[in-house]
């Protein structure tokens, strides 16, 4: 029998009741069996941390003041225990394969470190947004459902494509990085 190995989502939230019940359901509908939630909220003045503790399935870290998303992740991050980690903001959510969709991915290509989904937003006007939307010629290049990217950087800076809820990585690699760069307040993904 083939081991399934574990995935840590870790979710910071900060004032997120009106999006974290969804958030986190998303989560626990995952195909994917062998999932750790971990929840770190904020410093909220909500409601957010009295929903979170409902939930029995995740475990819930609280910050006694407000950090900044990058500060509640790298928490969750030293404390994640699963092969994969992946970060979720509060208001977005997963179609029920993400999990066992990058998983698969990444046990296919074992020289990769992460990878990262396409995504479906809604903008201002509550239109649809899809991205990244490849070019023929990047369909070309990368394969229509995308594979192993030759040049990460380039692909970032052309389509901007890579962003929190989208990506899984290796556990092992990320705790290395020691985290995200809490002083970056609102670009702390980069």
């Amino acid at each position: 029998m083939k081991k399934i190995n574990k995935v840590t989502v870790i979710i910071p939230t900060y004032n997120a009741e009106k999006f974290i019940g969804r958030c986190i359901d998303t989560v626990i509908s995952q195909i994917y069996e062998n999932v750790e939630i971990i929840a770190i909220d904020d410093g909220s003045s909500d409601n957010t941390i009295n929903i979170l503790k409902e939930f029995k399935k995740i475990k819930v870290l609280e910050n006694e003041t407000n950090q900044g998303p990058a500060y509640s992740r790298t928490k969750g991050l030293m404390q994640a225990s699963g092969e994969y980690v992946a970060f979720l903001d509060a208001d977005d959510y997963w179609d029920e394969d993400f999990i066992s969709a990058t998983v698969a991915f990444l046990e296919k290509y074992e020289d990769a470190v992460a990878v990262s989904t396409g995504y479906i937003g809604i903008d201002l006007k509550g239109g649809t947004v899809e991205k990244p939307k490849l070019s023929e010629e990047d369909k070309a290049y990368y394969g229509e459902k995308g594979n192993i990217c030759p040049d990460f950087f380039e692909f970032w800076s052309t389509y901007f494509g890579v962003l929190t809820g989208t990506v899984m990585m290796r556990t092992s690699v990320a705790q290395q990085t020691k985290g995200q760069r809490s002083e970056l307040r609102l670009t702390e993904k980069i």
